[in-house]
């Protein structure tokens, strides 16, 4: 889910910031593995999704 500046020109609203604000959900491990792939340059430790006890 995109959220915060991007999502509001989306809606047509000014974008006041540069960064972007995602949501993955905390449990799913192939959005994370993903990220964890294309980010592994930028991230100082790998995502890792929540196990069922949080």
């Amino acid at each position: 889910m995109l959220a915060g500046g991007p999502a509001m020109r989306l809606l047509g609203m000014p974008r006041c910031s540069m960064d972007w604000d995602l949501f993955i959900p905390p449990r799913d491990e192939a959005n994370m593995a993903r990220l964890n792939a294309v980010l592994s340059e930028e991230l100082d430790l790998p995502l890792v999704p929540l196990g069922p006890r949080g």
